[in-house]
Parts: C-alpha cells; sequence; structure tokens
C-alpha cells in the first residue's frame, strides 16, 4: 500500500514540477508504453480465462476493450 502511495506521489511531482520536461519525452514512445502496459493488463490467457468464467463476464470485459480502444483518451473533450 505504501509503494502505491509512493508511486502516486512520484507521478504528481513529475506532472506538476517537471511538465516542461514530459513535453519532451516523443509521443511515439509514450504510445509503446501504453500499448506495453495494455497488453501486460490484458494478455490473450486474460481472455481465454474470462471467456471460462461466463458469457456475461465475457461481455463485458471484450466490450471495455473495444470502447478503451476506439475512445480517443489523449484527445480532451
Amino acid at each position: 500500500k505504501l509503494s502505491a502511495i509512493t508511486h502516486g506521489a512520484f507521478l504528481c511531482v513529475f506532472v506538476f514540477i517537471l511538465a516542461s520536461v514530459i513535453k519532451l519525452i516523443p509521443v511515439a514512445a509514450l504510445s509503446a508504453i501504453l500499448i506495453f502496459v495494455g497488453l501486460k493488463l490484458a494478455s490473450p490467457k486474460d481472455f481465454l480465462k474470462v471467456f471460462k468464467i461466463g458469457n456475461e463476464h465475457f461481455a463485458v470485459f471484450i466490450t471495455t476493450a473495444v470502447i478503451t480502444i476506439y475512445i480517443d483518451i489523449l484527445v480532451p473533450t
């Protein structure tokens, strides 16, 4: 639990204090990190596990994954 608090504080420091440094990171590099983390969070094995649990859970899982992919979260609304 302390690691989550430390991680959150570290992110806040970067976002609020070092925003000019973050702007220097290429968007392609940030996109690659997002894809890597996304694959770790929802690996093909996870899809199979959820499918075996039940159709209702799989439908929610797939819907969430598809909406997350097709909604551009980097563009402010």
